[in-house]
């Protein structure tokens, strides 16, 4: 008998290296910060975990803007990076979205990906749109990086119009996946 990926990856999960740590489940969307970025800093945004702030002092705000989705984290130490807080969670979904309010503009938005869960290729495929637009596609993030817990950024100049800058994170093998976001 075949199982489904959602089998799969809940026998994976309770079978797991104990270095992994799951952090929530079917989480519902958190509010956006208390005191929100205003348009002209910075949206720094830590998938999956809570507020960090990194060693040149930018501060990370705990995970928000999402449609849905479950969180993940490890304590394995990740690679490639002076900040590995960032790579260690995440927050995986079939249908993944993000949605931030921005200045309409020309923004640079930066994906944080590190492959904490699966340890080959072709385990994880997805393909990225922002605000509608193809920005990544069939990207499998060791493919990119030649193996797992090794930190990876991909940055993409958007122009926003109406105001919000709109990730989607499309399926193909198993659920996409983001480490942290940052719009400038």
């Amino acid at each position: 008998m075949r199982r489904t990926i959602a089998a799969r990856r809940a026998v994976r999960m309770a079978t797991c290296d104990r270095s992994l740590t799951r952090v929530r489940a079917n989480d519902s969307p958190l509010p956006s910060p208390a005191n929100p970025q205003s348009s002209s800093s910075a949206i720094r945004v830590h998938a999956g975990g809570g507020a960090y702030t990194d060693p040149s002092n930018q501060v990370w705000s705990a995970d928000y803007g999402y449609n849905s989705g479950n969180a993940w984290s490890t304590s394995h130490g990740i690679s490639s990076t002076n900040t590995p807080a960032l790579y260690q969670t995440e927050r995986w979904s079939p249908s993944l979205q993000y949605q931030f309010p921005v200045s309409n503009g020309t923004h640079t938005v930066t994906l944080k990906f590190a492959e904490i869960f699966f340890t080959s290729r072709n385990q994880r495929v997805f393909n990225v749109y922002i605000n509608g637009q193809p920005m990544l596609s069939n990207f499998d993030i060791i493919a990119q990086t030649g193996g797992p817990f090794i930190a990876l950024d991909k940055s993409f100049t958007v122009n926003v119009t109406n105001g919000m800058v709109n990730i989607q994170f499309q399926q193909i093998v198993d659920n996409p996946k983001i480490s942290a976001i940052q719009i400038q």
